[in-house]
C-alpha cells in the first residue's frame, strides 16, 4: 500500500498553520500524533525529516511529534528507526526556538491502541511547574463578579494524578490596581500575555461585572503606550520603568 509519510506530514503542518495566530503570543502546546501500520513509500526518506523541519520552523518549533507503530511496524526495526527520528526531529532549525523531542511508541496489541494513544497528555505532564497556571477571568455563576482559577498539576513519580485549584475574585486579587490613586494624572491597568485588558480605569470594575466579559485589546485604550512598544514588553513579561507623554485627555 502507498504510505507516503511526507505527504501526511505536510498536510498536518498546513492544517496547523491555518489554525494559529503566528503574529500573536500563541502559548498553547501543539502536538502531532502520527500513527502508521506501514513502511514509508517515499522515494527518499530524507524528505520526511525536511518536511518536519520546514513545518515546525514556520510554527516557531512549538510542535511536538509523538509517533506510534502498529501492525507490521511493531516488528520492523528500520521503520521504527524512522519513526524515532521523526519524533526526535533529528533534522531541525532552532533559529526560532528550541525543538522539543517527542517519543516513539510500539503498539504491540491493537486492542490497546485507544488506551495507548489517549495517554499522550502524560508527555506534557512530565514537567513540574514552578508557578501556577492562571485561567482567563470569567463571570462567577453565584454573583461574585469577575473570577479566576489558579491551578497546579499534582504529580506522583512523574505521573499526573490530578489538578489542585483555588478560585479567587479579581477584586481580591487586584485591589491595589483597582483602587490605585497617586494623583489626578496617575492610574494603573493590567493586561494578560495576549494583550487583553483585565483591569483599566476606562472599564467597569471587576466586582460590578454581571455578564460574560468581552476583553478589550489594550492597544485600543493605551494608544501611546502601544506606539512606544511598551505593550509588547508587558506581554513578554519584561520589567522596568519608562516615562512617556500620555495622549489621554
Amino acid at each position: 500500500e502507498n504510505t507516503n509519510y511526507t505527504a501526511a506530514i505536510e498536510t498536518v503542518f498546513n492544517l496547523l498553520l491555518d489554525s494559529v495566530d503566528l503574529d500573536g503570543n500563541e502559548a498553547r502546546d501543539k502536538v502531532i500524533l502520527f500513527l502508521t501500520d506501514g513502511t514509508p513509500t517515499d522515494a527518499n526518506t530524507s524528505t520526511i525529516f525536511e518536511a518536519i523541519m520546514n513545518g515546525n520552523t514556520k510554527l516557531k518549533n512549538k510542535v511536538v511529534i509523538l509517533t506510534y507503530g502498529i501492525g507490521s511496524v511493531a516488528t520492523d526495526e528500520s521503520t521504527q528507526q524512522i519513526l524515532t527520528k521523526m519524533a526526535n526531529q533529528t533534522i531541525r532549525d532552532e533559529t526560532n526556538g528550541k525543538v522539543r523531542e517527542g517519543t516513539f511508541t510500539v503498539v504491540e496489541d491493537a486492542l490497546n491502541l485507544r488506551q495507548t494513544m489517549s495517554s499522550y497528555y502524560q508527555y506534557f505532564s512530565r514537567s513540574t511547574y514552578d508557578s501556577p497556571i492562571i485561567a482567563t477571568p470569567y463571570i462567577d455563576a453565584l454573583g461574585l463578579g469577575l473570577v479566576t482559577s489558579i491551578c497546579l498539576p499534582v504529580h506522583h513519580k512523574g505521573t499526573i494524578k490530578g489538578v489542585a485549584c483555588v478560585d479567587m475574585t479579581m477584586t481580591d486579587l487586584l485591589t491595589d490596581i483597582t483602587y490605585f490613586n497617586d494623583g489626578d494624572q496617575a492610574y494603573a491597568f493590567m493586561i494578560d500575555n495576549k494583550g487583553r485588558t483585565i483591569v483599566h480605569p476606562s472599564l467597569p470594575r471587576p466586582f460590578v461585572m454581571k455578564n460574560d466579559i468581552l476583553f478589550v485589546p489594550i492597544s485600543n485604550l493605551e494608544r501611546t503606550a502601544a506606539k512606544e512598544g511598551i505593550i509588547e514588553e508587558m506581554k513578554r513579561g519584561t520589567s522596568g520603568k519608562r516615562i512617556i507623554e500620555s495622549g489621554r485627555v
